[in-house]
Formats: structure tokens, sequence, C-alpha cells
């Protein structure tokens, strides 16, 4: 229990886990109030959860605590913070209780209306609201009419305040955002599940900069354009905050939360503010940042294409650069509604794909689903860019092909009828309701009227599965692709075997949970495809082969008792087995060569037609791979299931595969027993049972 706090802020994600990551806003709250006397902490659920699975928030309510917010930023987070301040209200029903954010500001009155245990809603920027909310609870006045923002309730009352303040830099120059160890709750363990959760996304691991842990930077607010399905556009941050025109930070502030993230131990600085793409103000910041000589790492989000020039100017702050770019989809008329003023052609995405390729400059490339004025056509042309960019380039650049977020606040939620699209929800109970089927992704309530239903409906699971066959190959999908003609020829191999599974089938689907048994299924399928047709490569096999046996591994565990050999005076007499971290497998083609010469080098090569055999072994979490010699594999096989046998009988026994030659038999034993002794000392077996 915190015991000395005025204010309790909660980030809620455990409904939803697509929004593990703290608003920068809610650090800056609690460093404001905190610095005016207020004991302020943040309390993550994600991470309490995952800490004590029997998190209850009565654990962090006391009898003195003045103030309990919860940040309704994103919609996935809406539901869960009106539920944990309906629990704190019975907790303590003296505690005010109030919700923020872009989806409370929007919501505010229906909130207010619906949810009586909430006592306030601050829309738009937070800081004054809250610090003036504050002192005059802590001054026992009860007529909070002249704090700005403020949507509350006086006895059976909504009075709705203007929205009068609206943030500055010259506000917000003093406020740390970096001081998340003095705020958070279990920060230590925090720290971990932010690097977890913010990786997540990619599956194309980078080989060239370090994974270090990230920190959100923030740099400005506001949006000078709108975006047909963005829910922070230019008429969005007048509706929520009255905002008409982007706010900078100062150079100097961001320069000093650099320094503050630093010394946390954070390397790598993420930023998603890119409203002047024209004339950007990041080269003042970046400027400073070299000026001061600062070892970071950058991410960085544009919102349109970034050009050599900005590239080098980045380049001269750090060379461990990440950037992500949004063209949203590959129908350019499309992006023209979607992006607004900051359409580009696909000549130019290709172009500055290839500049950056060039670079060597990782970039994640975001397409999205469902945007208003897409055709059947245009949705299958963005799947196949999406393979197409995902195969195309040996190494840096990869395509993410997400379901969009129906934003509360964006063009299409508040016209849907301009945007051709039907919304599936009239209020914020309904938007709720319809959350409620979205566990750890974005919380879709349209659908687009140029569409059949259950095109989409069949789209959104294709797109689904084809995103966990990418996550379960990774770097290997790129050579799988390779073996077939073309992208198109790949991608209906995969629309058959979805089919040949029945994977569109809720029950049949439920089937097919377990990786290994998926790529068991894919597999056999693609045996019957090579009957049929001889212009694919057959080392598609190998290839699941070989993805197939490194992900097992990955998700085996279980107990065991490890194998000591010094117990033994002679290790022949001992009945040992494979550990669960271990597997064995052989192939016709060299997949494992032709794999890390394309991790490593960066470049595609042809494979090795010749038998190899490989052990893999997860040492902590990290998979070595190791070639052996035919005769091991096929010791190792024999004790990978053994509970009977010596390692004498198992030897012997693969010995007379290859010689009756006394003297030969007795080399090759030997040598199989010394190969055995030395895999038992990297804990590859255990005890028989």
């Amino acid at each position: 229990m915190i015991n000395d706090t005025s204010c309790l802020l909660f980030h809620c994600c455990k409904y939803n886990n697509i929004t593990p990551i703290i608003t920068m806003g809610l650090w800056g709250l609690a460093d404001l109030m905190t610095k005016n006397g207020y004991e302020t902490k943040i309390v993550h659920t994600g991470i309490e959860n995952e800490l004590n699975k029997n998190f209850d928030v009565k654990d962090y309510i006391h009898k003195d605590l003045m103030l309990a917010g919860a940040s309704a930023h994103w919609f996935p987070m809406v539901e869960e913070s009106i539920d944990i301040l309906k629990d704190i209200k019975k907790i303590n029903p003296y505690v005010f209780t109030f919700l923020g954010g872009y989806s409370a500001s929007y919501f505010a009155e229906e909130i207010m209306e619906n949810y009586p245990w909430i006592d306030a809603v601050i829309r738009g920027d937070g800081e004054k609201p809250l610090l003036e909310l504050a002192d005059s609870l802590k001054n026992k006045n009860n007529n909070l009419s002249s704090v700005p923002n403020l949507i509350w309730r006086s006895n059976n009352d909504i009075i709705k305040n203007e929205i009068s303040y609206i943030s500055t830099p010259e506000d917000l120059e003093n406020i740390e955002y970096a001081n998340y160890s003095k705020y958070l709750y279990n920060y230590d363990y925090g720290k971990n599940y932010y690097f977890e959760k913010s990786s997540l996304v990619a599956d194309f691991i980078p080989t060239d900069i370090p994974l270090s842990s990230t920190f959100y930077l923030l740099t400005g607010k506001g949006c000078p354009i709108n975006c047909s399905i963005c829910g922070g556009g230019r008429d969005a941050q007048n509706i929520l905050n009255r905002r008409s025109k982007c706010m900078f930070l100062k150079k100097e502030q961001i320069v000093k939360t650099v320094k503050q993230a630093m010394a946390h131990g954070y390397k790598n600085m993420y930023v998603c503010f890119d409203p002047l793409p024209n004339a950007p103000k990041y080269f003042e910041y970046l400027e400073a940042i070299r000026e001061e000589n600062l070892d970071v790492d950058f991410s960085f989000g544009f919102w349109r294409l970034p050009t050599r020039e900005i590239v080098h100017e980045f380049k001269k702050v750090t060379k461990n650069l990440l950037f992500d770019i949004s063209p949203e989809t590959i129908s350019e008329n499309v992006r023209k509604i979607t992006k607004d003023a900051f359409y580009y052609s696909n000549k130019e995405l290709y172009d500055t794909l290839d500049m950056l390729y060039d670079e060597k400059v990782y970039i994640h490339v975001y397409f999205c689903y469902f945007i208003p004025g897409e055709t059947i056509d245009d949705l299958k042309a963005d799947r196949e860019a999406f393979w197409k960019i995902n195969s195309e380039y040996a190494h840096y650049i990869e395509a993410i092909y997400i379901k969009i977020s129906t934003d509360p606040a964006s063009p299409l939620y508040r016209e849907p009828e301009k945007y051709n699209v039907t919304l599936k929800v009239s209020n914020l109970k309904e938007h709720i309701e319809k959350g409620r089927q979205y566990k750890n992704s974005n919380i879709l309530v349209h659908s687009i009227n140029t569409v059949p239903e259950s095109f989409q409906e069949k789209f959104e699971k294709t797109i689904f599965y084809d995103s966990g066959i990418k996550r379960i190959f990774k770097y290997q999908i790129k050579l799988l692709i390779k073996a077939f003609p073309s992208v198109n020829d790949f991608i209906n191999y995969l629309d058959a075997f979805y089919e040949e599974v029945n994977l569109y089938d809720k029950d049949e689907a439920s089937k097919v949970t377990d990786q290994f048994v998926l790529l068991e299924k894919l597999k056999s399928y693609s045996k019957k495809v090579l009957e049929k047709r001889n212009d694919i490569n057959p080392v598609i096999i190998d290839i699941i082969s070989y993805t197939q046996y490194l992900n097992v591994i990955l998700e085996k565990k279980g107990d065991y008792l490890i194998w000591n050999q010094s117990d033994y005076t002679d290790i022949n007499d001992c009945k040992i087995k494979l550990v669960p971290k271990a597997s064995v497998v052989d192939l016709k083609y060299d997949v494992y060569k032709t794999t890390n010469h394309l991790i490593q080098n960066k470049e595609f090569i042809e494979f090795d037609e010749r038998d190899n055999w490989l052990l893999f072994l997860n040492e902590n979490d990290k998979i070595s791979t190791y070639e052996i010699t035919e005769s091991l594999f096929e010791v190792i096989v024999r004790i990978q299931n053994n509970n009977t046998k010596t390692v004498k009988d198992i030897v012997s026994e693969v010995v007379l595969l290859y010689t009756e030659d006394a003297d030969m038999a007795l080399q090759i034993e030997t040598e199989l027993v010394y190969a055995i002794q030395q895999l038992g000392q990297k804990g590859l077996f255990c005890l028989a049972e």
C-alpha cells in the first residue's frame, strides 16, 4: 500500500494489452503535482497484474488519499479506467475520482451521465486543471466552477466548465517527464516490461543496432491536418482540447529530458511528432543533442517521407536508427483521402525505401485496414505489397499490416456518411460493449461500405493468419517466398492452405493454435502442392522443418533431472534422454547456412542441395545451432525419448548402421561417446525416468 500519496494516477491495460506504454502526459502530471506539494504515484495495471495475478486496487488505496484518476486516452483503456474508479469509490467513497485523455474528453458528457462514481472528467490538456482541482479539494472548496476544462458533479447536476486552458511550452518547461523511477509503482520490474512490450511489433530483429530500452520522448502537441482515420488530427484537436495550432517544446527542455532518460538507463529515444515535414522543427533539437555529444539512438515516426538530407541529419547524432513510415495503403486514390496534405505517391514511397535501404536505416512500413474508400482490389493489392516488401529486401525493411482503431473524434467516426462507412456503435456504452471482443488489438467498430461485410470478416482473419505466419518464420519467410515463382503464387499458396485446414472455422482454428502442429500441417500440405507443381522450389519443406524445430525449443519447458556425468564411473551405463530445450532435424538443403548468410551478410544466396543435420539448443533463451554428423544425429534421435536403453546400447545400435568391422566400430563408438560427453556438459541431456 502507498501511504504517503495525495493522488494516484492509473494507466489501465489489463483488459486490452494493446496500450502498454504510459502516455507522456501522465508522467508530466505526476511530476507537476508532486512539485506542488501533492505526492503522486502511477499504478500501471498491466505491470501489477503480471507481478500479482491477484492484483486488487484496494492494496493501493489508503484513508487519506484525496484524488484518484485514470488515463482514458486511447479507447482500449476506457472500460478498465471506468471500472477501476468504481472499485476505488467502493473502497473509499471520499476519494475524488476523475478521468482524462482523448477518449474521456470526447465522451465526457456520456461518462458523467452513465457512471455516477466518476466525479469529474478533465477535458483536453490537464496540467493546470488538475493542479487547480487539487487546490480546491485541499481547501475544502466544493465549488469547482473555476477549474478550467472540467466537467463535474454538483449534487445532482452535471456542470460543464469551459475548455479555457491550452498548454504552452512555458507551462511545461519545468516539468520533468523522465522521472520514471520516482513515480511508477514497481518501476524496476516495469522497465523490463516496457522493453519487452515495445519490442513485440517487429519480427525481423535488427542485427546492426543494439536493442535497448526505449524512452518515449515528448517534443510537442497538435496536428495541422485531418487524416480520415486519426483521432488526433486538426479538427479532433479543436474538439478535444481547443488546440488550433501545433505546440513545440523548447529544445532546451527536450535535451534536458533526454539527459534524464539516459540517467535512468534509456538509450533509444522514440519520437512520433512530425507535423511540419517540409520544414522540420526536430532539426533544432537534433543539433542540440549533437552539440551535447549525447550517446543516444533514435526511433522516429515520420508523418510524410524522410529525404536523404533528413537521414543525414539524424546520422550526425547516431548511426543507430529505426524509422516508421505509414503509407496506410498501396492505393494512391485511397491514400489521398486518408493522409490529406501528407499524401505521397507509390513511386515516392518505393524510391524512399530504396534510399533508406541504401543508407542502411531500419524501417517499419505500416499498412492498415479497413480504410474509407478501399475496394476488394485495394485490399488485395495492400496484402501483395505487404508480402512484396517483406521478401524483396534482404534486410533493414519490414512491412507490418495492422487493423486500424476506429478512433473517437476521427473524421470517419464523426462523419461516417461522408466517408461511406458504417459505424457499428452509436454511443459510448455500445462502443465499450463492442470493444470487449478485443483483448490484444485495436478496436474496430466500423465497416467500409465499398466492400461486402462477409469479405471484410474473412479478410481480417486472413491478415491475422498472414501476420502469424510471418511471426513464426521471421527471416525465413523471405526465403520461403523466394521459393515461389511470384509473390502472388505465395499468396495463393497461403490462401489454399488456410482453406485446406479450415482456419476460417472457429472450432477448427482452435485445433491448430500450437505452432508445431500448424507447421506440421503446412509441411504436409506443401508436399501435396509439390506433387502437382514443378515450378516451386522443394526447399520449402526444409524451410518449414527448420523453422518448426527452431521454434519448438523456444516453447518447450519442463522439469527434469540434470545428467551429472561425475556421478557415474562409466557413462556407457547411463540412461539419458534429450532435454526439452533441444531438438534435432535432418535436411536435404542447407537452410541454416542460407538463413545465417541472409541475416549476417544481408543478401540472398542460392541453397546448397546437400544432406545436413542440425542440433538446436536453447541456451538462456538464445538459440544456438550446431551442425552435427549423421551418426551423432542418429544417436540423438534414439536418445530423444529414451527411457530404457543405456548410452552403450544406443551407440552400439547406431554403429551397426555404418560398419561391422570391429576396429572401425570401436573408433566410431569412441567418437560418439566423446561427443555425447561434450554435449552433456552443455546441458543437452537429462536422466531417463
